[in-house]
């Protein structure tokens, strides 16, 4: 699941990862994810740092879902530096390639 939430304008957010409870697939991929935005920012946000990260959350999205699920915070829409991410298509491309890498594995 991919969302974009809407914070105080102020605030800038990385993305981040949630899973639901002991789902050690969730986690794991979660988890997968996270690295490879890790890895993704070390190289074109060299020197910026990512303070992305992984969290169990108990969404009712998360609790009701049958298959392995990870909920993905994009950005806050209201922060401008944020909201470029999510308006430039290239930034866009490089967040869909980025978490196909790390759904997939595949780089």
């Amino acid at each position: 699941m991919i969302h974009v939430d809407s914070r105080n304008k102020e605030q800038r957010q990385d993305v981040f990862f949630y899973h639901y409870g002991n789902d050690k697939d969730a986690r794991d991929l979660a988890y997968n994810l996270q690295t490879t935005f890790e890895e993704k920012y070390e190289i074109f946000q060299k020197g910026r740092g990512y303070k992305g990260y992984v969290d169990n959350r108990g969404l009712y999205m998360l609790r009701k879902v049958n298959p392995t699920a990870v909920y993905v915070e994009l950005a806050n829409i209201r922060n401008k530096s944020d909201h470029i991410r999510l308006m430039e298509s290239a930034n866009r491309q490089a967040l869909a390639n980025w978490m196909f890498e790390g759904l997939t594995g595949i780089k």
